[in-house]
Parts: C-alpha cells; sequence; structure tokens
C-alpha cells in the first residue's frame, strides 16, 4: 500500500491507495457548520502565498500549527469522540493503547506487544513501562481498566464497539505493566477496535468525579492524557471557536527541532475565511469537507497544496430486499447495472473511485476478485426482463429514493438514480426527509423505503466494520440495517468471522460475505469518496493513515523552510 507525505509531490490529482476516515455509522450530511473567525486578511491581492506569516513562535522559527475545523469542539473527553473535532483533539491529548501504520496494520502504541488466549477469549497486552500523563502520574495499567470501564459504565461514545463482547470490571490488572481483556466470546475484530480506544488518567478523573461520573463533567474542559499536547489552561464555558495546545515536553515519543511546539484548533465556517488563512501563513491545515473549488484555490497558492486519498468509506443506495419491488435480486440488479456511475463521480463527488461492493478495494481484507458494477443498459434491461415484475408492476408498487433534506449532494444522488431507472421505464419518487425521519422509517421493515442514501465508514481497519452491522439481522431496527438482508449463509458466516480467533480463518469467511452480497444487489454502490486536505507547502511528515482522526496528530508533522 502506497503512502507519501505532502512533501513528496501529492498533489490534488495524486490519489494515494491507502485508507480512510469518517466515522462508522455516519450519513452523509455535508459540511460540519457553525462558527466564525476573522478574516485573515493582510491586505495582499491574493495571487500568491506568504512564506508562514507572521504567527507567534514564542521564540522559534518554527510556527505555531494551526488546523482549521467546521464544527463545534463540543467536549474534550475521548471517551466520547465520535464526531471529528472530538477525535482530532482526542488523538493530540491522548495515547491510544494500539494504533494503525501506513498499511493500515494494527501496530503496538502504549502496548508493545499482546497474547491472544483461551481461543480468543482472552487478550492480555504488555504496556510500555516510560509514559507519564500530563500530571506526572505513570500510565500503568489501572488506567488502562479505568478508561474502558468508563467507556463501558457510561455508555459513552463508542461503546457500541465493545457491547456485548466486554463488560465492567472484565479488563483485568495483571501488574503494573500488564493488562488483560476477558471477553464473553471470542469477537476476532477486538484488537481492530481498540484503535479507538485512548487512555485516561485514572487518578486525575478519581479526584475530579462528581457523583461517580468518571469525570465526565471534569473532562468537558479539561484534559487528562499522556498525548504530545497538553492543554495550557481549561476551557471556559460554552462551545469553543478555539483550544490551544502547548506541546508536552516529556512526552515519551521525543520532539525534535522542526516539529510543531504549539498547535492550535480554530473553528471557521466560512470558506473564504479559511482559503485567506492558508494563503496568509496564519494557518496550516484544512477540515476535509470543503468545496473542491476551495482545495484548487489553496492548491493555486504559492504556499499552498493538497491531499487526495481514498478513504474507507462507501457511499451508496441500500435497497430493500423484502419490499416489492425490490424483494426481487434481478430487480435489484437491474437497478444497479442502470445506475450512472461515472456520472455520479464525474458531476455529484467530482472524483473518487467505483468501489467493488460495500468493502474498499484498498481495506485488508477485501475480496479482490469484485469487480466494481459499471452501467451496462444492455445487462439492466436483461436483468428487467427475467425478474418476476413488469415495469408496470414497478411503477405500481413504487421505488421511493430517501435522502437526506437540504443536502444538494444527497438530492442529485436521488435525481441521478431517478434519471438513470427513467431510461428502463422506471418511475422514482425523490423524497428528501430529516435525519429524524429517516431514522424513524428504517427502524421498522415496513416503513423503510425502497432506496436510501447512506454513507458506511470506518473506525477500525476490519472488513466487519462494513459487514456485521450492514448486513446481519441483529442489526434490524438500526438506520444502518436498511437493506434488511435475511440470508441464512451469510449469517452463518458473518457469525464465524467473528467467533474465530484465527485470523487468516476469518478473512476467508469475510471474504464469502463479500461475494453473497456482492451477488445479491442489496446496494448500489457509487463511491469510494477521496479525503481532501488542504495543508501550507510548508508541512512535511504528513502521510494518511485513515482510521478516523488518524489524519490529524500534529506529532506526526513537522515544519520545512
Amino acid at each position: 500500500m502506497e503512502t507519501n507525505s505532502i512533501r513528496d509531490g501529492i498533489d490534488r490529482r495524486t490519489l494515494i491507495k491507502t485508507v480512510g476516515g469518517g466515522t462508522l455509522g455516519t450519513v452523509v450530511a455535508g459540511c460540519m457548520g457553525g462558527g466564525d473567525g476573522g478574516d485573515g486578511s493582510d491586505g495582499s491581492d491574493g495571487s500568491d502565498g506568504g512564506d508562514g506569516g507572521d504567527t507567534d513562535t514564542g521564540g522559534s522559527d518554527i510556527p505555531q500549527f494551526g488546523w482549521l475545523l467546521t464544527g463545534n469542539l463540543r467536549t474534550l473527553d475521548p471517551g466520547r469522540a465520535t464526531d471529528r473535532p472530538v477525535t482530532i483533539s482526542s488523538m493530540n491529548f491522548y495515547d491510544n493503547l494500539v494504533t494503525v501504520n501506513s498499511d493500515a496494520e494494527v501496530v503496538g502504541h502504549v502496548a508493545t506487544d499482546w497474547e491472544i488466549e483461551d481461543g480468543g477469549e482472552r487478550v492480555v497486552f504488555s504496556l510500555r513501562d516510560d509514559i507519564t500523563f500530563h500530571s506526572g502520574n505513570q500510565l500503568t495499567a489501572d488506567d488502562v481498566a479505568y478508561s474502558m470501564d468508563r467507556i463501558l459504565e457510561e455508555e459513552m461514545g463508542l461503546y457500541s464497539l465493545w457491547q456485548g463482547v466486554l463488560e465492567p470490571g472484565q479488563t483485568e490488572v495483571v501488574d503494573d505493566n500488564t493488562v488483560a481483556f476477558n471477553l464473553n466470546n471470542t469477537f476476532e475484530p477486538f484488537i481492530a477496535t481498540l484503535v479507538q480506544f485512548r487512555i485516561v488518567d485514572s487518578q486525575v478523573l478519581q479526584e475530579n468525579e462528581v457523583d461517580g461520573d468518571y469525570g465526565r463533567e471534569f473532562l468537558n474542559r479539561n484534559v487528562a492524557g499522556s498525548g504530545p499536547y497538553q492543554l495550557p489552561e481549561p476551557l471556559e464555558g460554552g462551545d469553543p471557536n478555539q483550544i490551544e495546545m502547548e506541546a508536552f515536553e516529556d512526552y515519551w515519543q521525543g520532539w525534535e527541532d522542526d516539529q510543531f511546539q504549539r498547535a492550535q484548533m480554530r473553528k471557521v465556517e466560512e470558506e473564504s475565511t479559511i482559503i485567506n488563512l492558508i494563503r496568509t501563513g496564519e494557518a496550516h491545515m484544512t477540515d476535509p469537507v470543503l468545496s473542491l473549488s476551495t482545495y484548487e484555490e489553496i492548491e493555486s497558492f504559492d504556499n499552498g497544496t493538497t491531499m487526495e486519498a481514498e478513504q474507507f468509506a462507501v457511499f451508496h443506495i441500500g435497497l430493500h430486499t423484502q419490499k416489492p419491488p425490490t424483494d426481487d435480486p434481478k430487480v435489484r440488479e437491474a437497478f444497479a447495472y442502470a445506475y450512472d456511475y461515472q456520472a455520479a463521480i464525474d458531476n455529484i463527488f467530482q472524483g473518487g473511485v467505483n468501489p467493488p461492493g460495500v468493502v474498499p478495494k484498498s481495506m485488508p481484507g477485501h475480496n479482490d476478485d469484485l469487480e466494481p458494477v459499471t452501467r451496462d443498459l444492455d445487462r439492466a434491461q436483461a436483468a428487467l426482463e427475467e425478474s418476476n415484475y413488469t415495469v408496470e408492476e414497478i411503477n405500481a408498487a413504487g421505488v421511493e429514493h430517501v435522502h437526506v433534506a437540504e443536502i444538494q449532494r444527497q438530492r442529485n444522488v436521488g435525481l441521478l438514480f431517478q434519471n438513470s431507472l427513467s431510461e428502463l421505464g422506471i418511475e422514482v419518487d425523490v423524497n428528501p426527509l430529516t435525519w429524524a425521519q429517516m431514522t424513524e422509517r428504517t427502524s421498522q421493515m415496513d416503513t423503510s423505503p425502497t432506496a436510501i442514501n447512506i454513507l458506511y465508514a470506518s473506525q477500525y481497519p476490519s472488513p466487519d466494520s462494513f459487514l456485521y452491522n450492514a448486513y446481519h439481522p441483529s442489526n434490524s431496527g438500526s438506520w444502518q440495517y436498511v437493506s434488511w438482508m435475511d440470508d441464512d449463509d451469510l449469517i452463518s458466516n458473518l457469525e464465524n468471522a467473528r467467533s474465530t480467533a484465527d485470523s487468516a480463518q476469518a478473512t476467508e469467511l469475510y471474504k464469502e460475505a463479500q461475494k453473497q452480497i456482492y451477488d445479491s444487489y442489496p446496494g448500489i454502490y457509487i463511491v469510494n469518496q477521496p479525503l481532501r486536505v488542504g495543508f501550507n507547502s510548508n508541512v512535511d511528515g504528513y502521510s494518511h493513515k485513515g482510521v478516523s482522526g488518524y489524519y490529524g496528530r500534529f506529532h506526526d508533522m513537522s515544519w520545512s523552510q
């Protein structure tokens, strides 16, 4: 798997084959809004960029690193890191038990190694003994156990990753530098899910608990971590528009002279302001949710560049497999081959690749025997003729496409679906709904729409993150389970993959499950959306590791004149 830093000549036109971010179970909802910021103007004409601006460096030639976010940072609690701003802040204030490398492999971080015991029901981690928290307390197995227990007890944030697999009190402190997770049952993706598990300072939180809240209120405005950056002072009320970070001098991974000793996360809503802050050198990195024209303008600056990478995220139209007329797999096949994928990629998403099914091709464990479905009206017509429905019967049953209201991209996906099927004589009702209305509709089989826009995005590097929630009936009632598939062989493969301690065997079962889903056409898999980020071209060392939040770890980056 190829990775590159932005200083290696990556630009918007280069698609890096690597993994992606986002949030598991996130429906595409467009750019995050809110907030304001200064206009960043220095009176220049905007025709070229500066050399980094006049940002206060604290006596150093290295500027304060500036990251522009487009949403509110509602908390500093790493246990509730389910959106982009909180995840990014957590990656900088806290350490993970394990992490991912540039090949999307799970590797040690606080943990040096681990052993799988008892057929996969017990996983034992050895910990580094040289890590201290910002408080000066040493990080030990007690902190790991406390961190997991607080997530499970409070059912906060990413609790669903371990729901039913691990209970409070089942994370065992063996000794100061050894911790064991005693699982309810073998769960093959367990280690992969821990890339989203961050460790808090148990002593500090116990000292600041209110009515046994595991420090929930305290962590809204304070940090209790061991990560590369610390919070200079507690935040004051409300969702902050800006937070400051300063280097934790005793960070166990150390510091080089060209790394950023200070960093800032600043909320800016207007894309014109974002452009100007990058141009003047007052900011150095953008959110990955801006318009293509904004990235193109940043790339035109002397001090600007952009990175584009394939994500572990598939945007698709889910098709209801239990409701007429899409209860007929031949009708679903006709819909899949009628859709104009290239028009969607070129004109709606403005980039990306056509995915070969629900699991991105770049993800480890993908079934490489599968090829993307592309538009083929002859095949679509042939499938329709082999189906149990006539065009008249399909139109009588009704084909409803649902999308998030007020998001033009989502509406355009539906309009293209409508236009594509019209060439088969099929009528589509494009229906915008609020997110609350959509989740209510998808909670029941009878009320779920025929077709619905969904983005599946992975928070851990395993095919399980795409397959189980979307296609196992235990998730009935969840918005993720919009296709309502109920296939005994598929269910068996998904359950057996999760319950084996043999990773190679699990991979083969996941590949077989992908083929079963692919052949059933429960969705129209349109695009792996590219992750785009704008940079100051003096920022060096960035590489896209893909899992949610990992594109925003400032300690990985440095300043190059």
